[in-house]
């Protein structure tokens, strides 16, 4: 690289230039490596010659916020340097980088004895200074990774649709001949022969430079070039049934992701490396939670994805059904059997195991669970064709309790456990009950695992329950059930306002009208969730359009 091609130098006379050429000596760092601390007093500068830097800063709790990244021909450390203060940020190695070092007492020499270097370094600091007032800090983002297995360029390709960014697939021996076909919207470079890992780590730094991201095709057999490209990616994603064990050695910090071959999985993985996985909620809310049904309907119609769900009570119940691979048909189905189990009048459906005397709940829950057994095909959280979260309530210690192992109708068994229609149910050395108690709408389960979280929340607001006058002017009094429920109803709304925290997306289908325990009028609750679902189509859409990085 020519120094004159550095902005920062571009305004220096040969003799300026050839000052600083004689002053400064080439370093080369390894991914990793930290540069400068935050805190430290500066004793040198640094022109990044190749490969990448990361300006970071370290939280109380050792959490990382990325900054910013540095490409080549950019300074680092110059303003400790001019102004004398202690480094403001921590920087690392991002990828492997050869850097021009200028010590203190050169810099102080240059700036004194050269006017050309002094006015070049004064302008373009106050530059980098405007420019990084404005700049917002980055998300933490993997723009460079390594990608082994089957259905790469189909990855890649998702990829780029979803994040709208400029990428490129960097074949180092890992497509197949088929993988090799990549949509025109991925650049591809085909496969060097003659690459060595040290001009890998050289092009790398060129790429991520030009490239919003770069990915690398590895082979599954180790030699130089994939030991390189392992060393340098900041995530390594592996698309198999099975793990290879040499490539795990270089993930650093969880930074192996591995995706089974699955149906919908590749694109799964795409929203993960883009940060844009979905999460949905399901509040609880008994007969109300069947206008889940319909915010779901609308949801798969508008082809919207769903890489999780969390559930409590009714939004488990149905969102756990829907969880494992059945149709909303299906779902819907099961919806309208309930209209007789939940009836005293039909024994339950044959469901009731009645304690005698109802010293807990009036009713045992054995054959329940027998019965959720069955409707969940006795299938594990682990065979969930969406991830799956159930929230139930430790009824003791008044503990959120969230299932996410094991079975599944042991989760939907607690979740359910409506007090004092059912016993609490006793799983995992807990005495659990409805998780509505700690948490009917259950977003925060969703934070750490997803990106973007929409709710689907049935409960009625305080203010909402003012609709329902029809009830008042009736002069009726509410069932035994509907007053059970009309409780569990309005503390739930006093917890929502406390607990949900932040929703990118917040459905609320208007049920308010119904009764939470009249499991009959299925098809206005499914319509209530449908006709909610699609007032929010456009929110939805807003959130999860592409958002292509703008050039800083």
């Amino acid at each position: 690289m020519d120094l004159r091609s550095v902005l920062l130098f571009s305004g220096l006379d040969d003799v300026a230039l050839a000052a600083l050429r004689s002053r400064l000596t080439l370093r080369r760092y390894r991914k990793g490596e930290i540069i400068m601390r935050a805190g430290a007093y500066g004793d040198s500068m640094f022109i990044i010659r190749s490969g990448q830097l990361q300006v970071f800063a370290e939280g109380k709790d050792g959490a990382t916020t990325i900054i910013t990244h540095l490409s080549p021909g950019l300074p680092v450390g110059e303003q400790a340097l001019l102004l004398g203060e202690r480094r403001s940020a921590n920087v690392r190695v991002s990828i492997e980088a050869e850097l021009w070092e200028l010590k203190k007492r050169d810099f102080e020499d240059l700036f004194i004895g050269y006017s050309s270097f002094a006015l070049s370094f004064s302008r373009e600091l106050a530059r980098r200074i405007n420019r990084t007032t404005r700049q917002p800090k980055e998300q933490e983002i993997t723009n460079l990774l390594a990608i082994l297995g089957t259905g790469i360029s189909q990855l890649v390709t998702d990829l780029a649709y979803i994040t709208g960014e400029r990428i490129i697939l960097l074949d180092l021996g890992g497509l197949s001949a088929g993988d090799r076909d990549v949509d025109p919207i991925v650049t591809l470079s085909q496969m060097d022969p003659n690459l060595t890992p040290e001009a890998l780590a050289t092009r790398l730094g060129v790429l991520i430079n030009q490239y919003d991201r770069v990915l690398m095709a590895i082979p599954p057999y180790e030699n130089a070039l994939s030991r390189k490209a392992a060393e340098q990616a900041e995530v390594i994603i592996e698309l198999n049934n099975r793990s290879t064990p040499w490539v795990k050695r270089f993930a650093r910090d969880g930074r192996y992701w591995h995706q089974p071959l699955s149906n919908g999985g590749l694109t799964r993985m795409a929203r993960r490396i883009a940060r844009r996985r979905v999460g949905l909620a399901l509040s609880s809310g008994s007969a109300w939670s069947i206008a889940h049904i319909g915010v779901l309907r609308v949801l798969e119609r508008e082809g919207f994805p769903i890489d999780m769900i969390a559930g409590t009570s009714g939004g488990g119940l149905f969102g756990g059904l829907y969880a494992i691979g059945k149709s909303l048909d299906e779902v819907e189905a099961f919806a309208r059997s309930l209209a007789r189990i939940s009836s005293p009048r039909s024994g339950f459906g044959g469901l009731a195991d009645i304690n005698i005397p109802p010293r807990h709940g009036l009713v045992k829950g054995h054959k329940l669970m027998k019965w959720l057994e069955q409707n969940y095909e006795h299938k594990d959280f682990s065979e969930a064709v969406i991830p799956l979260k159930v929230i139930a309530c430790d009824v003791i210690l008044g503990e959120e309790v969230v299932f996410d192992s094991g079975p599944i109708a042991e989760g939907i068994r607690a979740t359910f456990s409506i007090v004092p229609l059912f016993d609490p149910a006793y799983l995992r050395g807990r005495w659990l009950i409805d998780g509505a108690a700690v948490n009917p709408v259950p977003t925060s389960v969703l934070r750490d695992h997803v990106d973007i979280i929409i709710a689907s929340s049935v409960i009625a607001s305080i203010e909402e329950r003012q609709s329902r006058k029809v009830l008042i002017e009736s002069g009726k009094l509410p069932n035994i059930f509907a007053l059970m429920f009309g409780k569990e109803g309005i503390m739930e709304s006093g917890i929502i306002q406390s607990k949900m925290g932040h929703v990118d997306v917040l459905i609320q289908p208007d049920v308010a009208l119904y009764e939470a325990s009249d499991f009959s009028r299925i098809d206005e609750f499914i319509a209530a969730g449908e006709e909610a679902a699609e007032k929010a189509i456009a929110s939805i859409k807003g959130v999860l359009q592409p958002q292509p990085r703008s050039p800083v």
